[in-house]
């Protein structure tokens, strides 16, 4: 699990006391990990199993090692997704106490861990950016393509002025 992109630049020290901080959670396939729109304040690090998640009406596959929760865990707020088990799934789950423990104990993984989860968290925003802007041009394409082709309204309209003449 140290490949995982929220442990990068840290000692296997650091790891260790990140993930002493850690309990573990077990979810049956088909569970609901976190749903979108309720409260959290834990950060899940998916250990073992396959899990999906969904933001609105965008679907997509969680990877090995994917983490997840982090913005409930940073601000304490709604959850942003709904994440649930497609197979078992075993998890590390860090809370709010937790990384208050990890930064009296060790400052430095606290900082790496926070940059980390920022990493992420704008590599998440950038692919965000990408989708819209796709949905946005094939939205403009869909529209052109509309307008190229006359409506019911058009048509009747010019009927009746060609008929008018």
């Amino acid at each position: 699990m140290n490949q995982n992109k929220l442990f990068s630049g840290m000692s296997p020290e650091q790891i260790r006391t990140i993930k002493g901080q850690c309990s573990r959670k077990t979810f049956n396939a088909n569970d609901f990990i976190v749903r979108e729109g309720e409260p959290g304040d834990e950060m899940f690090i998916l250990e073992k199993g396959v899990a999906s998640g969904k933001v609105g009406s965008h679907a997509f596959e969680l990877p090995d090692e994917a983490v997840f929760g982090e913005v409930s865990l940073i601000e304490g707020g709604l959850r942003t997704a709904t994440i649930f088990a497609r197979t078992d799934v075993m998890a590390l789950v860090l809370n709010e106490v937790g990384l208050e423990n990890v930064t009296l104990e060790d400052p430095f993984a606290t900082m790496k861990l926070l940059k980390n989860i920022a990493i992420i968290l704008s590599e998440r925003l950038r692919g965000a950016n990408v989708t819209i802007k796709k949905e946005k041009l094939h939205s403009r394409q869909l529209e052109s393509a509309q307008d190229d082709q006359p409506g019911i309204w058009d048509r009747l309209a010019a009927t009746l002025s060609f008929s008018r003449q």
